[in-house]
């Protein structure tokens, strides 16, 4: 039986959130409704798909997680049956500090703790602050030399690492004005893709990317679904029972440019500096 190495696999575990980004990558501030992750659906998901895939590494997102009451043993399940893979767990971090027992679910199962900072806004800078603060403690002596983006930093405490990303000026636009298609130039579209690496189980199906992946919980909330009509059948996500013609057929293309990826931006300019978060 084949295996396929993944460089990286999103679980989005729910898309609610308790901020509302512009251009949230998977359109919580539409305020889409999406399927939620549960420890069984979970280990469900996982152990189809184990036996045919390697992820280098899994990163549990939302929405935000910390709203999510099983994320505990959510955590717990994806470190039990990929022992050996990079496990991360992002947050807006804001909810931390009702959240303190994830400290030792984070040093038990080696996952990390990645921040997303989300804006130069002064009340939520303080939030945040606050939040980390009551977390983690005093971390700035703990800052280890090599984050994994250009745009982060990293810091080490006992077992437990954790970084910050700045994701305040790191932000594209999901959708044109109107809550409309680009209708880009595929290839141009992406070579500027921020996720063109980024695998996301979803829905117990492999998806290119988070766009393609939540295209439907997209189109069943805003008013003009008829803009992205020629997208809705378009993309067709890989399942752990495909067959094994199928499988390398899909895994051959995942990383490269295909006629969806026109629904996304082609342009650098097409980013956001100073987005609203509230």
């Amino acid at each position: 039986m084949k295996q396929y190495d993944i460089r990286l696999l999103d679980i989005p575990i729910s898309l609610d959130c308790n901020l509302s980004c512009d251009h949230c990558n998977v359109y919580s501030n539409l305020k889409v409704s999406s399927l939620k992750q549960n420890k069984q659906s979970l280990e469900k998901d996982l152990l189809n798909w184990k036996p045919f895939i390697n992820p280098l590494r899994i990163q549990i997102i939302g929405g935000e997680p910390l709203l999510y009451k099983d994320l505990p043993s959510l955590i717990y399940t994806a470190r039990e049956i990929f022992p050996k893979t990079d496990l991360r767990l992002f947050s807006n971090g804001l909810l931390l500090k009702k959240n303190l027992h994830l400290a030792q679910v984070l040093n038990d199962t080696k996952c990390m703790l990645v921040i997303s900072i989300h804006s130069k806004d002064k009340r939520y800078e303080k939030l945040l602050k606050d939040n980390i603060k009551s977390f983690i403690g005093d971390y700035t002596r703990y800052e280890i030399k090599y984050p994994t983006v250009p745009f982060a930093k990293t810091f080490k405490k006992d077992k437990f690492t954790f970084e910050l990303r700045n994701m305040s000026s790191n932000w594209a636009k999901m959708y044109d004005d109107g809550v409309k298609p680009f209708n880009s130039d595929f290839k141009k579209a992406h070579s500027v893709c921020m996720w063109s690496h980024c695998t996301r189980l979803y829905k117990s199906k492999l998806w290119k990317c988070m766009p393609t992946a939540h295209l439907d919980d997209l189109l069943n909330t805003i008013k003009n679904p008829e803009d992205w009509v020629e997208y809705k059948n378009m993309y067709n996500p890989l399942s752990f029972d495909d067959s094994e013609d199928t499988k390398n057929k899909w895994f051959k293309i995942k990383d490269k440019p295909e006629s969806i990826c026109s629904m996304c931006r082609e342009k650098d300019t097409d980013v956001i500096y100073d987005k609203k978060i509230w």
